[in-house]
């Protein structure tokens, strides 16, 4: 039976979305004959004498994938290649410069759905930003006729599962340690610009004529520009995912996870099977979470001392035993294969036993039962296999005596101290929310706040400042006001601060972050920023906007400081005697009264926030809705009892506090207290109802910062226990 109604069915449906000479040219290229073009005519003959005709069951209504012959824009295809869950990879040819390409088209089932598009563009970005010798280059993005697609090289070599599955069994050593290493670089390259993988596995490297390995499929990719990506997301494959990726509670994802994959694949590689197994992806997961693999110069004689080293310390669970970079990877790798000394060293004894019993949990429990008793040796199994997250602190300068409070996420409120010495130190800590100090005497102090879920480690970099520099700006809340406590508790609905304070009187201004990002390096540029050649020194007096969770705290802790609870945001944003807003309880006054410059909002303030919108583009409409963070004009009514200024407008501000849902903190979110530049002046004018829950690592346009720091944090604590593991 011809397929010839089919082909003109597939010409009949891209050629819709063409007019006048444009559909006339794509079906002259298109048909090649006359019987096949008078069919697709009298498709559109049918459609001409009845609109309805694409609605009736049966019409030709989907978007149907290319074959080979079709055409595509300026693309001739030749065949299919290759599947994945976005999309169909085509070998096609680019007429107008005659070279042969690379097709990925969006799946015919997800060419109607928003998010996908919004992905799919999203992957082609970011990897036509890379140009590396191990990277497969991205072209450009390209839409014909209702579908999708990435055009890139065309890699006439195998994927690597399939070469591999070719040669069953361990590879030589030499020749898996060569394709690592250059799939590290590669990845070290991406890190490096600002992008994570977060899906590295055979499948996604291809070899070239020539065997060279060549990374590819970015639809995983993490930006951390923009940070668009949260914890608590599933990604990855199963086989080769890391450790945060199978623990869903885990700490948000960083450029270690790529490290952790690629060695799944090392290990794979030198001794021909898969380090964690199990008949289901929640064994998989499982395993990859809390057992270790047989050190690879036991799964397969050939492998030498240095190259297992190298594998354990990439597999290593616990990140801050990882190798820190894909190019510190690579380099170990390169020193293996010439022979020379590697800088990885294996690991310790007490992390090798208990990575000898998560493999041998029974036989370690009767083994140690017998030699030293029942109780004992129990013990010393929990000890070794403790799931208490590790919390590590590192100061600058060193030596800052340390101290962790656990934190009740609502309203602040301290537990006990627990002191673990000086800096840099790393210890145990029941899982909980922490609030973590370092006082430096002499010097100054720190603070930093962070969850520690089971099983996981977490690192704190802070930085001392001088107190008396770091606090001179900002205004003081002491709960040694009788009178104050006294209004809080007959006015203030949320629980008081549990401590005296300092707070900004202002918010952290474009300026401020932009000497933050020169001075740590961090690769993060606000969405609203505008090229750096082309920076507008007006705007350093303008509030910091479209500021994630992490990025803000990342900056209070630089500063010496930390962001506000919800309690201390509350009080500090009131008016006199705790009264609702910072005129007083007086609901009555329109915003144009309290505001003076509302005005320049003019007519068109209704402004529907939508994450398509281009950031560039909206730079120009903050830039008329904020006001300079020291500005106060005349008549201006936005400023709080103590002082604070543009709590109601200019931008919202992160707070640490966790929102509580039937009773359960979600972790992923933070409250963002105060109004923004981007809000319908319509709405009701009450702080009562400026809480908003925001996504903590989303592309916040609205959010800035305004920091806090406790008071009597220059003098240690005196009291306080020791760490409650008694152990480091």
């Amino acid at each position: 039976m011809s397929d010839r109604p089919k082909r003109a069915r597939r010409v009949f449906i891209r050629a819709l979305g063409l007019h006048g000479a444009e559909r006339e040219v794509f079906l002259s290229e298109a048909c090649g004959d006359l019987d096949l073009r008078r069919d697709v005519d009298s498709l559109f003959s049918h459609l001409d004498a009845d609109p309805a005709f694409l609605e009736r069951p049966g019409a030709p209504r989907r978007i149907p994938l290319p074959i080979a012959g079709d055409l595509l824009g300026d693309f001739r295809i030749v065949r299919e290649i290759g599947k994945g869950g976005m999309g169909v990879v085509y070998e096609a040819v680019e007429r107008s410069l005659d070279r042969r390409v690379a097709l990925k088209v969006l799946r015919e089932s997800l060419a109607t759905s928003r998010d996908a598009h919004s992905g799919f563009r999203r992957e082609a970005t970011l990897a036509a930003r890379l140009r590396h010798r191990n990277i497969v280059p991205v072209y450009r993005l390209d839409e014909h006729a209702g579908l999708l697609f990435i055009v890139s090289e065309l890699i006439t070599g195998p994927p690597l599962h399939r070469w591999l599955a070719r040669r069953p069994g361990p590879l030589p050593e030499k020749e898996a340690l060569e394709i690592v290493a250059a799939v590290a670089e590669a990845l070290d390259y991406a890190h490096q610009h600002g992008i994570i993988h977060r899906d590295v596995k055979p499948a996604n490297v291809l070899l070239d004529e020539d065997g060279t390995p060549r990374l590819t499929d970015f639809g995983q990719a993490k930006d951390v520009l923009d940070d668009a990506s949260v914890s608590g997301t599933l990604t990855g494959t199963f086989h080769y995912m890391s450790p945060e990726q199978a623990n869903l509670a885990s700490a948000q994802l960083d450029k270690r996870t790529d490290v952790f994959s690629l060695g799944v694949v090392l290990y794979e590689m030198l001794t021909g099977r898969k380090p964690f197994l199990g008949e289901t992806p929640v064994q998989v997961m499982d395993a990859i979470r809390s057992t270790e693999p047989p050190v690879a110069s036991k799964a397969a004689p050939g492998v030498s001392e240095d190259a297992a080293v190298v594998c354990r310390k990439a597999l290593e669970k616990e990140r801050l035993h990882r190798y820190q970079s894909a190019g510190a990877l690579a380099a170990d790798l390169r020193a293996t294969i010439a022979g020379e000394p590697i800088l990885a060293r294996p690991p310790g004894l007490k992390r090798r036993a208990r990575q000898f019993i998560r493999r041998h949990r029974s036989a370690s429990a009767a083994v140690l039962a017998l030699l030293i008793g029942v109780p004992t040796g129990v013990g010393v199994i929990r000890y070794l296999d403790d799931p208490s997250p590790r919390l590590t602190v590192i100061t600058e300068p060193a030596g800052a005596v340390l101290t962790a409070r656990r934190i009740d996420p609502r309203d602040g409120s301290f537990g006990p101290p627990v002191r673990f010495g000086r800096s840099p130190a790393s210890d145990r800590l029941p899982a909980g929310y922490y609030r973590i100090t370092a006082v430096l005497e002499g010097t100054g102090s720190a603070e930093a706040t962070r969850h520690l879920p089971a099983d996981s480690t977490v690192e704190v970099h802070a930085r001392i400042r001088p107190t008396d520099e770091v606090t001179g700006p900002m205004v003081l809340v002491s709960r040694d006001d009788p009178e104050l406590l006294d209004r809080v508790r007959a006015k203030f609905s949320g629980a008081a601060p549990p401590a005296s304070f300092w707070i900004d009187r202002t918010e952290v201004s474009n300026g401020d972050f932009r000497r933050y990002l020169e001075e740590t390096g961090s690769s993060y540029r606000p969405g609203l920023w505008g090229p750096v050649e082309e920076w507008d020194p007006a705007w350093d007096a303008l509030p910091v906007a479209g500021v994630p969770y992490r990025e803000a705290q990342s900056y209070a802790e630089w500063a010496g400081k930390r962001l506000p609870t919800l309690a201390e945001w509350d009080l500090a944003a009131r008016g006199p005697d705790a009264a609702m807003y910072p005129w007083g309880d007086d609901e009555t006054l329109t915003p144009e009264a309290l505001i003076p410059w509302a005005n320049v909002f003019g007519d068109d303030h209704a402004w529907i926030w939508s994450p398509a919108d281009s950031f560039p583009s909206l730079a120009p409409r903050y830039r008329e809705r904020v006001l300079p963070v020291n500005v106060l004009p005349d008549g201006y009514r936005d400023v709080s009892w103590i002082g604070l200024v543009h709590t109601l407008g200019n931008v919202a501000e992160w707070t640490e506090s966790v929102p509580f849902i039937q009773g359960a903190g979600d972790f992923r979110e933070r409250i963002v207290k105060g109004d923004h530049w981007g809000r319908d002046l319509d709405e009701t004018w009450s702080l009562r109802k400026r809480m908003t829950h925001f996504i903590e690592s989303g592309p916040m346009l609205a959010c800035g910062i305004r920091c806090a720091k406790t008071v009597g944090l220059e003098v240690p604590e005196s009291a306080g226990t020791e760490s409650p593991t008694g152990r480091r």
